[in-house]
């Protein structure tokens, strides 16, 4: 059987019976709702409406084989993808030791793929940073870690390690966390952690990863920009597990929090993956492009 609409396909784990369905430029989406509702009722139903920024032209639905032929015989849909699975990577914080301060972020290992600076790459705003005004306002940070002092000097990291950042130290951006969310209440985060969205039950982290990530941000002994401010988007939930299709809801609250609230610098962070085929547009290529 041939078919109008191509069909991505996962290689590794996938949310079964879950899809991702990216619609042409002119679609109508609401008339698509009601034709599911219409003919095919028993056949599935939305579980995410992209609808908050338009960054992302689609839905998410679970569907039967029956909706599913359907919705990829329609000329109206541009392609419709499986759900992929995703994990956060590992950390070194336990569950249920948040709460204790001696549980400090900076040891845990995290690969971050996707840092994406929504206001330099999107929404036609050109950012530049003065670099000259700050070079007589440097701070020294004496006990680094490794990580610090490697991406505040050229050459190889030499033990001591120090950091060398700008006295503003992002002060006044605002970094979407998008992970299993996160302890704000740390002290290494000193009130500048705060809840967004949870798209996976309760907001706080329970796992530890999206507490690991946020300190590496803006931790005030770990962090890169200790003056910056961390919004945590839960995305994934207490065992790390996440789907494209929620991570796709949280960049779409983000796209929308960047274009109508946000104007200062604004930086979405996701460390993890989904596996593309290499021709494809992401959504974050989408966000990134708004």
């Amino acid at each position: 059987m041939s078919f109008q609409v191509p069909f991505h396909e996962v290689r590794g784990e996938k949310e079964e019976g879950s899809y991702i369905i990216k619609l042409k430029a002119d679609a109508n989406k609401q008339s698509i709702f009601d034709w599911m509702s219409l003919e095919h009722s028993e056949g599935g139903s939305v579980t995410h409406d992209y609808n908050q920024s338009n960054f992302y032209h689609g839905f998410a639905a679970r569907c039967n084989q029956e909706l599913l032929t359907a919705l990829r015989n329609r000329s109206d849909i541009e392609y419709i993808a499986e759900d992929a699975i995703a994990y956060v990577g590992s950390t070194t914080l336990a569950k249920g030791t948040l709460e204790s301060d001696e549980n400090v972020t900076g040891g845990a290992k995290a690969h971050v793929i996707a840092p994406v600076d929504l206001n330099a790459a999107s929404l036609g705003n050109k950012v530049e940073y003065d670099t000259t005004s700050e070079e007589s306002k440097k701070i020294t940070q004496d006990d680094a870690t490794w990580g610090l002092h490697r991406i505040s000097h050229k050459g190889a990291a030499q033990k001591p390690y120090k950091y060398v950042y700008p006295e503003s130290a992002g002060d006044g951006a605002t970094i979407f966390v998008l992970d299993t969310g996160v302890y704000i209440e740390h002290s290494e985060f000193e009130g500048r952690a705060s809840h967004g969205p949870s798209f996976k039950g309760d907001p706080e982290d329970k796992n530890g990863h999206g507490t690991h990530v946020a300190g590496t941000a803006i931790g005030k002994t770990y962090g890169a920009a200790k003056k910056a401010n961390v919004i945590s988007v839960k995305v994934h939930d207490d065992e790390g597990k996440g789907q494209s299709s929620t991570t796709i809801a949280g960049i779409d609250w983000v796209v929308f929090q960047t274009l109508f609230r946000y104007r200062k610098p604004t930086i979405m962070n996701m460390s993890f993956g989904h596996h593309v085929e290499a021709d494809d547009v992401t959504p974050v290529d989408h966000a990134v492009n708004m």
